[in-house]
């Protein structure tokens, strides 16, 4: 029994869809019954040689941290043989995104965030008006990518610009953009 690669980190709080269930491969050079123990999550499958996974799913209130995966093969012959693989981090998404960079040329907005947990962001720029003139905007830009760039149409005046971005657990962080 082999793993062909590690497996990714999970995220599972919050449950967004996104890596909140971890793919573990592992490969068989024969038929067997093999038993799959993480986290005192324990589950037997009966597999034939050849590349399987199995979706394992963190039990629910499981804490971040390293868990080693153990993996316990029986041969239809009875020989058993037990195996540790590269352990299954689990983290928790509690943090805001981290800004890596922000910036705003009045037409085209570029940014990078740090959120390993978040697939995407949602992005708004808030507008407030320095002189007051204008009453105080939100532009919502939507789901985004983590990183990129999107053109934006600012409305007229002059505006004092921030970009909010927001994660799928509803963490938000703030940018000053500067005057546009």
């Amino acid at each position: 029994m082999t793993q062909p690669t590690p497996t990714p980190a999970v995220w599972p709080k919050p449950l967004d869809g996104y890596l909140d269930v971890a793919p573990i491969q592992i490969n068989l050079s024969m038929r067997a019954a093999v038993t799959v123990a993480v986290a005192g999550k324990v589950t037997t499958y009966r597999w034939s040689a050849g590349t399987h996974t199995v979706t394992w799913k963190p039990p629910a209130g499981l804490v971040p941290g390293t868990y080693p995966v153990q993996v316990t093969a029986v041969s239809y012959a009875g020989h058993r043989k037990t195996y540790t693989l590269a352990p299954l981090v689990v983290g928790w998404d509690t943090t805001p995104p981290a800004v890596t960079s922000a910036t705003f040329d009045a037409t085209t907005l570029t940014w990078a965030f740090d959120d390993p947990g978040t697939p995407s962001l949602d992005l708004a720029i808030d507008l407030v008006d320095p002189s007051g003139v204008n009453p105080p905007q939100t532009l919502e830009l939507g789901p985004q990518p983590t990183s990129g760039a999107l053109q934006v149409t600012l409305p007229p005046g002059t505006w004092q610009e921030t970009l909010r971005a927001t994660n799928s657990a509803g963490l938000t962080t703030s940018v000053p953009l500067g005057p546009g």
